[in-house]
Order: structure tokens, then sequence, then C-alpha cells
């Protein structure tokens, strides 16, 4: 009689661990349900997070782009100076040249920083070496350093403005052939010329 009693309580007992097994499978099943919903949603959400941080870095490259400045118009001539101090004139011999000037138009730019704004010349002769007047005369353009010929400093206000820029070769000699002119500004290229001398 008491081992039946005691059969009938572990049955009991047993019952109720089983319901409590099927409870927390059910419990379990559940939470992984949760867990894979979860999951699936912040892979969602870092996916979207990546294609907006993608969408801003190539918003902001755009605008940096778009922010740049432009030279056009481009009048680079080499000039001697006349005698008597009388200005200069326009020559295309190299043996002759005594400076170069390079006049062009710095375009309208609405969404450009406005201000004070340094613009620098840079002159390449045929053999590929920049014409320069002192070592030491080096801009940062693109993460290098790079050297100038000349330089000189505008208020831009987001309007065209034409310029000048003059390099003096204070009687170095020249190779003829062909020569680039490019022009830097915030730290990149915004325009270029070519001219020949013989």
């Amino acid at each position: 009689n008491q081992l039946k009693k005691r059969n009938e309580r572990l049955r009991e007992i047993m019952n109720h661990y089983l319901v409590t097994i099927d409870s927390l499978n059910t419990l379990n099943v559940n939470l992984t349900s949760q867990l894979d919903k979860t999951s699936t949603q912040l892979k969602e959400t870092t996916t979207e997070r990546d294609k907006l941080r993608e969408i801003n870095e190539q918003s902001a490259e755009l605008l940096t782009k778009g922010a740049q400045l432009s030279a056009f118009n481009f009048v680079t001539e080499a000039q001697k100076y006349k005698s008597a101090g009388a200005g200069t004139k326009g020559v295309n011999k190299a043996n002759k040249v005594e400076v170069i000037t390079c006049t062009f138009t710095i375009g309208e730019n609405k969404i450009a920083r406005t201000g004070n704004k340094m613009i620098y010349l840079q002159i390449t002769d045929p053999n590929g070496q920049v014409l320069y007047k002192r070592p030491n005369d080096v801009v940062q353009v693109a993460g290098s350093e790079i050297l100038y010929s000349g330089k000189r400093e505008i208020n831009y206000q987001g309007q065209l403005i034409d310029m000048t820029i003059v390099y003096n070769l204070e009687g170095k000699e020249i190779p003829s052939g062909n020569y680039t002119v490019k022009i830097f500004a915030d730290g990149a290229l915004i325009g270029k010329d070519t001219f020949t001398l013989k």
C-alpha cells in the first residue's frame, strides 16, 4: 500500500516535471524565435546604417567636389621687358623670356568657402622640372608637397574673379619646348594650361 502511494506520488511529481519541461520547451522555442527575429532586425539595421554611411560619404565627397573652385579662360604668355622700362612684350623664343604671365578666371561657386584664399601657380618645363624661386616654395596638394612658381592671395566671395600671377625668371635660362601651367587652390588642382617656346 505504501509502495503504491509512493508510486502515485512519484507519478504526480513526474507529471509535474513533464508539464514544466513542456512549458520550458515552449518558452525556449518562443525565445529562439524572438532571438532570430531580433538578430534579423539587427542585421537589417546594420545594413541600413552601412548604406546611410555610404550615402553620407558619397554626399560629402560630392559636396567637396562641388565646393572646389575652377580656373579657366587661360592666357599664358612669355614676355620680355621693353627698353627704358616701358612695360613688357610677348616673345616666343626661350632665350628671350624674362617673365611668364598667367591670366585666368576663377569661376563662380555659391557653395565654396568664401574669404581669403591663396592661389598657386606651377609652371613645368619640357624636362618635367618645376620653375621656382626658392626650394621651400611648397604647398600641400592632395596630401603631398609640391613646388610652386608663384602665388597670389584673393578675397573670394563666390563670384567670378579675373586674375594674373607673374613668374619672373630673374635671369635664369629656360629650355625651348612645351610648358605646362597648373593652378591650385584649397589643396586641389583647379585648372591647367600649356604654352610652347621655340
